[in-house]
């Protein structure tokens, strides 16, 4: 799984440069997850397929994956994930169909609040 790039928010401010979707690997993905990362899953139009962030399966009752649908032209949001629920050896993985066509991925860290 290829590591994916972890933007990060400033606390009460705004991202500075420009914010980068990664193209997906073609095994999957994966970041490091703290409990505050965000997921944003783009597709453009004509994408194919769906994005899934995998979790730790039967975890609070849980069935293991978020599922991003596919709509084409928008963007889907998820998070934050609770490391206990999700993280598998620190990370959180990020898998995509056969063929998976249009579609990138940006992760981003926001501040802890307080």
């Amino acid at each position: 799984m290829a590591d994916l790039t972890i933007s990060s928010m400033p606390a009460n401010g705004v991202a500075s440069g420009d914010l980068a979707f990664d193209t997906p690997a073609a095994g999957g993905d994966k970041f490091a997850n703290t409990g505050r990362e965000i997921v944003f899953v783009e597709y453009s139009g004509g994408a194919t397929g769906s994005a899934q962030v995998e979790g730790v399966i039967g975890s609070n009752g849980r069935d293991g994956a978020a599922l991003f649908a596919t709509t084409t032209s928008t963007v889907k949001v998820g998070g934050p994930y609770k490391p206990r629920e999700w993280n598998t050896g620190g990370n959180v993985d990020v898998t995509y169909p056969a063929g998976v066509t249009g579609v990138t991925v940006l992760v981003v860290r926001v501040p802890l609040g307080g």
